[in-house]
């Protein structure tokens, strides 16, 4: 019958047109899949580089931290350091010229020098009595006798050749005795124990002959300036505070602390 085989062609006619959509839309895919391949292949390795450096960035940001840290740590020593340290007074253009002055010199008095041994030689020729005696040598008329009630007659000589301008070494004795170097001893003796010995003796000498050397006083920055050497300013207050204390040195308030060696203590 016509109406039955209408009936068993139509399924197998759905078949194939079933198959035919399935094929195309497995072309349309893999078409698809090659047009966006390159880009999808772009953006991987953009994401890829994007996390590298997110990454860097990380590791910058905890340099930064670290040293965000550490730099607050300075200027909380610096804040500390200024609350800390007192200034007396702003530099002016004469503490600029003490900034400048040479170092105190030497209060040993220098040796004069000797005169040669020509100098000599010629001074003793021009003596008349060096003239006298060799005269006397010469013809035969001077004797061991004779000589000695001479020498009676004339006294105890100076000591001072006739047109030398040398000192005596007896009155040159008596000069450097005058002018002897100023004695810290018989302070540091007087001392609280813990200041007598090392190094504690050694830097208050230092301190004490610069103030003998400037007799109009220094401030603190001028000692702790002229005596060089390892002493900090704490150490340098707590030494001229302990000499205040004990009466040696005395302290005015002169746009600042000035600092000057009592009278009876310096030997001028």
């Amino acid at each position: 019958m016509p109406g039955n085989e209408t009936r068993r062609t139509l399924p197998r006619l759905n078949a194939e047109n079933t198959l035919t959509q399935v094929v195309d839309l497995s072309n349309e895919a893999e078409i698809f899949l090659n047009q966006f391949s390159v880009p999808l292949s772009e953006l991987t390795a953009t994401v890829n580089k994007l996390n590298q450096q997110l990454l860097a960035l990380s590791q910058v940001n905890k340099s930064l931290v670290t040293f965000n840290v550490n730099f607050g740590r300075i200027l909380q020593g610096i804040r500390l350091n200024s609350e800390c340290t007192e200034y007396p007074e702003k530099p002016r253009e004469s503490t600029y010229a003490l900034a400048a002055r040479p170092r105190t010199p030497s209060l040993q008095p220098p040796t004069p020098p000797s005169p040669p041994l020509q100098q000599q030689h010629s001074l003793a020729y021009d003596d008349p009595d060096f003239h006298n005696n060799d005269m006397a040598h010469n013809n035969g008329s001077f004797s061991g006798a004779e000589r000695r009630p001479r020498a009676n007659a004339q006294g105890p000589k100076s000591g001072i050749i006739k047109g030398s301008s040398r000192i005596p070494s007896n009155q040159k004795r008596a000069t450097i005795k005058r002018k002897q170097v100023f004695n810290t001893k018989r302070i540091t003796d007087v001392l609280p124990t813990r200041y007598r010995g090392q190094p504690h003796k050694g830097a208050i000498e230092l301190i004490l002959k610069e103030l003998h050397a400037n007799q109009d006083g220094m401030y603190l920055h001028e000692v702790m300036r002229d005596v060089r050497g390892n002493l900090t300013r704490s150490k340098c207050t707590e030494y001229l505070n302990m000499l205040t204390r004990e009466g040696h040195i005395v302290r005015m308030s002169k746009k600042g602390h000035l600092f000057l060696l009592k009278r009876e203590n310096s030997p001028n």
